[in-house]
């Protein structure tokens, strides 16, 4: 996932996941994968995107509130549902033009 990362800093992220699925047996390995894969995802843009917040110093209401009645995001209809499928790494650009 990240080809120029030292080899010891590669063994204690697989140690301490591994760590975490002991008494899964084999199974733990696949189980480490996918929480190492969940974090680099999700997680880690996430605290980048905290990170980011905390310094800027966000105050005051940023957002305006919900009104279902102007705002309606949802129609439902009787064709089937389409998905449509962002990479995570498209939404992390996404958040972080909001916050420059």
């Amino acid at each position: 996932m990240v080809p120029e990362a030292p080899e010891l800093a590669i063994r204690a992220v697989a140690e301490r996941y591994c760590k975490d699925g002991e008494g899964q047996g084999k199974a733990r390995y696949r189980w480490a994968m996918d929480q190492i894969a969940g974090d680099y995802l999700f997680v880690c843009p996430v605290a980048e995107v905290a990170r980011i917040i905390k310094e800027i110093g966000v105050s005051g209401r940023q957002w305006h509130p919900y009104n279902p009645t102007k705002q309606n995001f949802f129609r439902i209809g009787l064709e089937p549902p389409q998905v449509k499928e962002t990479a995570p790494a498209h939404r992390c650009t996404f958040l972080a033009t909001l916050l420059t």
